[in-house]
Parts: C-alpha cells; structure tokens; sequence
C-alpha cells in the first residue's frame, strides 16, 4: 500500500490565506513605476555572463549546461528590463528565449545567434535605446527575428 505524503506549504504559513491587500499590491507597483535604479550597469552584468557562459560550455559535446545557463540569464534580462523601465532589451531578449525555448537545446548556430543578439544588446544599452518602439531598437529586434525564423524553417 503506498503513502501519500503531503508537502508542507512555507509559502502559504508565510503569506495566509486570502490573497494580499490591494494597497499593499499598489504600493509594491509604485514602488516599480518610480525605480530610479540604472539598469545599465545590471544588464551588463547578465550581458558578461553569457559570453562567459558561451565560452566555457561552447567547446563541450553535451551543451544543456550552456542552454541552462543561457536560458537563466536571458530570462533575468527579459523580465528586468520592462521592470527598470528599459522595453528595449526585453523586445530584443524575448526572440532570443522564444527561440531557444522552441528548441530546448543549443548548437553552434544557436551560439551565433546569441553573440549576435549579445552585440545587439550592449548596442541598445550604449546607445540608451530605453523604448521599444525606439527605430534602433525595432531594426535590431527585427533582424534578429529574421535570423531566428530562418534557423527555425532550416533546422527545426
């Protein structure tokens, strides 16, 4: 006979029962519309650990170490960058880990595309490119749509 055991639930003795307070939920949303914090410097940082990623894992046989790594990294820059009030990056973040997500794995192809996406981002964040609908941004995002949809039509 088997047993069924039951998680304890830490978030839940955490937080309660009954969802959180709407001031609380306003306050938290404030508190991110009026972040001063320069995200430059924090997508740098995430920018740097790709290409350190890419050359530590890209000469190993097996690379879902590398698509973890990447996978993390891109998915921090994705979601901070609409946080810090930087659209530019996550436009640009999204193709890249749309891609990979559809594939689940890297290959050398996939490594140029993330060089060229790694490029294209430190150009956008040394240019201030913050808007998403910025022409710089959009031409960038757009070419590197083109490169993806073409990988996907070629190897998928």
């Amino acid at each position: 006979m088997s047993k069924i055991f039951v998680p304890k639930n830490t978030l839940k003795e955490k937080v309660g029962n009954g969802g959180f307070d709407e001031k609380s939920i306003e306050k938290a949303q404030k508190s991110i519309d009026d972040n001063v914090v320069d995200f430059a410097p924090i997508a740098k940082t995430y920018l740097g650990k790709i290409k350190t990623a890419i050359t530590e894992f890209e000469s190993q046989e097996d690379h879902h170490a590398l698509y973890t790594q990447l996978q993390d990294q891109l998915t921090q820059l994705r979601a901070q960058g609409s946080m810090f009030q930087y659209p530019a990056i996550t436009a640009i973040t999204d193709t890249v880990v749309d891609l990979l997500d559809s594939l689940k794995r890297v290959d050398a192809k996939i490594i140029e595309i993330v060089n060229a996406y790694e490029q294209s981002a430190n150009i956008l964040i040394a240019s201030n490119v913050k808007s998403d609908k910025d022409k710089v941004c959009r031409a960038l995002v757009l070419e590197l749509q083109k490169v993806c949809d073409k990988y996907k039509v070629k190897y998928q």
